[in-house]
């Protein structure tokens, strides 16, 4: 049994400010004489709870992909270590996935910042862009939140019983409901040590 993994706000916006393409974690497979597409990607992450010292107001991120050994994983995880900002690299899961450290570039800190304080549309054009042009997540819940989408705004309203006035349509990280599914934690950990994580469109 596969368990789907849905995007959380680190792989939906914070992510695409790293500038790595999507294509890297692109895995094809020839099965019977037809082309199967998968995805290393698993979701990024604001910090993990067994790295302390790194904390998301230093611009760190932690992406999480498989480990899957094909012929060209080796290859694969070079080139993504070879990106602007990589940090660290760590397995967990008795090596089953990887984790690999980066720290968002200087030019982009004052929209990551503005990504953990939950205000996504003051975020700059160019930033915005990026996000919306991440195919790492294909449906249209960044756009909804960028542009403070009326409907999001009813749809979290009706959610938490009051009006949310004009604030921004996503709650921030340190929410205590959004905080489990932002950092990589032993809960996670034990969950997708049994079974295997693909990444899920639908959020809701």
């Amino acid at each position: 049994m596969k368990k789907t993994v849905k995007p959380n706000t680190c792989s939906r916006f914070a992510f695409p400010l790293l500038k790595i393409p999507s294509e890297l974690f692109t895995v094809v497979d020839f099965k019977y004489g037809q082309e199967y597409y998968s995805s290393r990607y698993i979701n990024s992450y604001f910090g993990d709870e067994s790295v302390p010292h790194l904390v998301p107001e230093q611009g760190y991120i932690f992406v999480m992909h498989s480990n899957n050994m094909d012929n060209k994983f080796e290859h694969f995880e070079k080139e993504l270590e070879s990106y602007e900002g990589f940090f660290d690299s760590y397995d967990i899961c008795k090596g089953k996935f990887g984790v690999k450290i980066f720290k968002i570039p200087e030019e982009s800190m004052k929209d990551y910042n503005l990504i953990l304080q939950g205000k996504f549309s003051s975020l700059s054009n160019q930033s915005k862009v990026r996000i919306l042009d991440n195919p790492i997540v294909s449906d249209n819940i960044a756009l909804e939140v960028l542009s403070k989408s009326p409907t999001l705004k009813s749809d979290w309203e009706e959610i938490i019983g009051e009006s949310i006035g004009d604030l921004d349509v996503w709650p921030v990280i340190y929410d205590k409901y959004q905080q489990k599914k932002e950092f990589i934690c032993e809960e996670l950990k034990k969950s997708i040590h049994v079974e295997s994580m693909v990444p899920e469109e639908d959020y809701f």
